[in-house]
């Protein structure tokens, strides 16, 4: 198996094991990508660079600019929807401390800020499975992976990308909050997390069997941060 042959890239051409191996790498690209996108501009920004890079190896720009560009052009805005949300939760969480905790325009802000909050979760999430659904579909596509069910090998891509980029995008999530919690910087917490996230993410481009390695690593973070929060939230109702 010639792993490294630029023919192959990104990822199959692999004999008798070309179906695994196929799935493997984009099981790995998926879960990455939804790590990259959950992290928000930095991450999502290189998303995008990384993948008008390698559309631009295929002809017309991957079969269809125009989808391209709407997948891109979805991620960019959603994310900077997030941002502004974010700012402007935290802008009216800072103006909330000067005011009596009891009082009806602190409720109201109170209520503002986790409305902001909830809104840039769910933009976040959508961003994530959109990321991993086209990653998925776009796996397929390119390198047919040959599962022998003619035009559901793109059905099959979409979703097990959607699905293993949520994994990803909820870990991620995860980690980053709980640092940020215990008080560490959002710019160094979300840089670690890009440039892990890409390495592994460039490691399934070209590797592909390694794709495995983020999804199990992502499995085992999100249960791990789980379990610790449901502790200290277990620990919270008992000193209260």
């Amino acid at each position: 198996m010639d792993l490294f042959a630029p023919e192959n890239l990104p990822g199959v051409g692999m004999g008798d094991l070309e179906s695994i191996v196929a799935v493997l790498g984009m099981i790995g690209l998926a879960v990455t990508s939804g790590a990259l996108i959950a992290q928000g501009t930095l991450g999502t920004i290189l998303f995008v660079i990384s993948g008008i890079a390698v559309l631009q190896e295929k002809p017309d720009f991957g079969g269809s600019t125009p989808a391209a560009l709407v997948i891109f052009g979805f991620l960019l805005v959603a994310v900077a929807a997030r941002t502004i949300l974010e700012m402007r939760a935290t802008r009216e969480e800072a103006g909330v401390a000067g005011l009596a905790k009891d009082s009806k325009e602190t409720k109201q802000l109170v209520a503002e800020v986790e409305r902001r909050r909830r809104m840039a979760r769910a933009l976040t999430f959508l961003a994530v499975l959109w990321g991993g659904a086209a990653v998925g579909f776009a796996w397929a596509e390119w390198n047919e992976v040959p599962f022998r069910l003619e035009d559901a090998e793109a059905i099959i891509g979409l979703g097990l990308g959607l699905l293993v980029a949520a994994i990803g995008g909820d870990a991620a999530w995860r980690f980053l909050s709980g640092a940020l919690r215990a008080g560490g910087s959002a710019l160094v917490v979300g840089i670690v997390v890009v440039v892990i996230a890409y390495l592994l993410n460039v490691a399934s481009f070209y590797i592909p069997f390694v794709g495995i390695v983020p999804l199990l690593l992502a499995i085992w973070l999100a249960i791990r941060l789980r379990r610790r929060a449901q502790q200290k939230y277990a620990g919270l109702r008992i000193l209260s």
